[in-house]
Protein backbone atom coordinates (compact mmCIF):
# COMPACT_ATOMS: atom_id res chain seq x y z
CA UNK A 1 0.00 0.00 0.00
CA UNK A 2 1.07 3.94 -1.02
CA UNK A 3 4.72 3.29 0.20
CA UNK A 4 5.34 -0.54 -0.27
CA UNK A 5 5.30 0.60 -3.94
CA UNK A 6 9.01 2.03 -3.25
CA UNK A 7 10.49 -1.12 -2.96
CA UNK A 8 10.63 -3.63 -5.49
CA UNK A 9 10.57 -6.91 -3.26
CA UNK A 10 6.86 -6.62 -1.86
CA UNK A 11 5.53 -6.36 -6.12
CA UNK A 12 7.75 -9.49 -7.02
CA UNK A 13 7.20 -11.55 -3.55
CA UNK A 14 3.27 -11.15 -4.76
CA UNK A 15 4.20 -11.99 -8.02
CA UNK A 16 6.18 -14.73 -7.61
CA UNK A 17 2.93 -16.37 -5.26
CA UNK A 18 0.63 -15.71 -8.26
CA UNK A 19 -0.86 -12.44 -7.91
CA UNK A 20 -2.55 -11.84 -11.43
CA UNK A 21 -2.96 -8.40 -10.65
CA UNK A 22 -1.55 -5.89 -8.04
CA UNK A 23 -3.65 -3.07 -6.27
CA UNK A 24 -1.57 -0.25 -4.63
CA UNK A 25 -4.14 2.57 -3.44
CA UNK A 26 -2.18 5.23 -2.37
CA UNK A 27 -1.94 9.14 -0.28
CA UNK A 28 0.25 10.67 -3.11
CA UNK A 29 0.76 14.51 -2.56
CA UNK A 30 0.53 16.83 -5.68
CA UNK A 31 4.67 17.48 -5.39
CA UNK A 32 5.16 13.24 -5.58
CA UNK A 33 3.01 12.56 -8.54
CA UNK A 34 5.05 12.07 -11.10
CA UNK A 35 8.04 10.03 -9.23
CA UNK A 36 4.71 7.72 -7.75
CA UNK A 37 3.73 7.70 -11.19
CA UNK A 38 7.61 6.00 -12.32
CA UNK A 39 7.32 3.39 -9.29
CA UNK A 40 3.88 1.90 -10.23
CA UNK A 41 5.54 1.87 -14.10
CA UNK A 42 8.60 0.21 -13.12
CA UNK A 43 6.84 -2.25 -11.01
CA UNK A 44 4.51 -3.09 -13.46
CA UNK A 45 7.32 -3.90 -15.90
CA UNK A 46 9.75 -5.54 -13.89
CA UNK A 47 7.35 -7.61 -12.90
CA UNK A 48 4.83 -7.96 -16.29
CA UNK A 49 1.63 -7.52 -14.30
CA UNK A 50 -0.88 -4.49 -14.20
CA UNK A 51 -0.95 -2.44 -11.01
CA UNK A 52 -3.92 -0.64 -10.43
CA UNK A 53 -3.15 2.52 -8.25
CA UNK A 54 -5.73 4.38 -6.91
CA UNK A 55 -5.16 7.94 -5.28
CA UNK A 56 -6.66 10.89 -3.13
CA UNK A 57 -8.58 13.20 -4.18
CA UNK A 58 -9.04 16.10 -1.68
CA UNK A 59 -7.02 18.76 -3.01
CA UNK A 60 -5.01 21.32 -2.67
CA UNK A 61 -2.65 18.60 -1.37
CA UNK A 62 -4.01 15.34 -2.53
CA UNK A 63 -4.87 15.91 -6.29
CA UNK A 64 -5.61 12.48 -7.40
CA UNK A 65 -3.73 11.02 -10.78
CA UNK A 66 -4.97 7.64 -10.14
CA UNK A 67 -3.30 5.26 -12.92
CA UNK A 68 -3.86 1.93 -14.38
CA UNK A 69 -0.52 0.82 -15.95
CA UNK A 70 -1.17 -2.65 -18.06
CA UNK A 71 1.07 -3.61 -20.41
CA UNK A 72 0.86 -4.17 -24.48
CA UNK A 73 3.11 -5.86 -26.83
CA UNK A 74 5.35 -5.36 -29.93
CA UNK A 75 5.21 -8.90 -30.78
CA UNK A 76 7.74 -8.20 -33.99
CA UNK A 77 10.20 -7.08 -31.33
CA UNK A 78 9.27 -9.38 -28.08
CA UNK A 79 9.36 -5.85 -26.38
CA UNK A 80 6.72 -5.23 -23.52
CA UNK A 81 5.60 -1.12 -23.28
CA UNK A 82 3.77 0.11 -20.45
CA UNK A 83 0.36 1.69 -20.97
CA UNK A 84 -0.61 4.11 -18.50
CA UNK A 85 -4.32 5.65 -18.36
CA UNK A 86 -3.99 8.32 -15.99
CA UNK A 87 -7.24 10.24 -14.15
CA UNK A 88 -6.18 13.69 -14.85
CA UNK A 89 -9.65 15.76 -14.65
CA UNK A 90 -9.45 17.33 -10.95
CA UNK A 91 -12.52 15.86 -9.76
CA UNK A 92 -13.33 12.52 -7.84
CA UNK A 93 -13.89 9.85 -10.28
CA UNK A 94 -12.93 6.67 -12.14
CA UNK A 95 -10.64 4.76 -14.34
CA UNK A 96 -12.38 1.82 -16.37
CA UNK A 97 -9.95 -0.16 -18.46
CA UNK A 98 -9.49 -3.85 -19.75
CA UNK A 99 -7.01 -5.46 -18.85
CA UNK A 100 -5.70 -8.62 -20.70
CA UNK A 101 -4.55 -10.49 -17.80
CA UNK A 102 -4.10 -13.88 -20.36
CA UNK A 103 -1.22 -11.40 -21.81
CA UNK A 104 0.14 -10.53 -18.64
CA UNK A 105 0.36 -14.31 -17.41
CA UNK A 106 1.90 -15.21 -21.07
CA UNK A 107 4.56 -12.23 -20.47
CA UNK A 108 5.30 -13.28 -17.03
CA UNK A 109 5.86 -16.21 -17.64
CA UNK A 110 8.20 -15.47 -20.04
CA UNK A 111 10.37 -13.01 -18.38
CA UNK A 112 10.63 -14.88 -14.67
CA UNK A 113 11.90 -18.13 -16.71
CA UNK A 114 15.13 -16.36 -17.20
CA UNK A 115 15.40 -15.56 -13.63
CA UNK A 116 18.36 -17.25 -11.75
CA UNK A 117 17.71 -16.70 -7.94
CA UNK A 118 20.52 -19.36 -7.31
CA UNK A 119 22.97 -16.64 -8.49
CA UNK A 120 21.98 -13.93 -6.21
CA UNK A 121 24.52 -13.80 -3.22
CA UNK A 122 22.27 -12.36 0.02
CA UNK A 123 25.08 -12.16 2.74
Amino acid sequence: VCYDVDFPEASRILTLRGADLLMCPSRIVRQGIEPWHQYVTIRSLENRIAVVAPNVYSPPLFTGHSIIVSLKEDPKMKISHPRMNVFKERREGMIIEDIDLALHARLRKERLADRRPETYVWN
